[in-house]
């Protein structure tokens, strides 16, 4: 998902992601690697976006 909420401000860049709860049947070391990967992926896309648009990104992850 990529919006802004004021036409001069910057984007958000929102990357759903399902299946990586609390509860999750992975230990914490390997949960740990996988929020690093999202953070990564979703960093690539806000910059992708900036430099497409010239405006800044604010990358976010949504848990569901």
């Amino acid at each position: 998902l990529l919006y802004q909420t004021d036409a001069d401000g910057p984007w958000t860049v929102v990357d759903f992601k399902t299946g990586l709860t609390d509860d999750h049947e992975e230990g914490a070391e390997e949960r740990e690697a996988a929020l690093d990967r999202y953070r990564r992926q979703v960093t690539l896309y806000a910059g992708a976006v900036t430099r497409a648009t010239g405006r800044p990104a604010e990358p976010v992850l949504l848990f569901l």
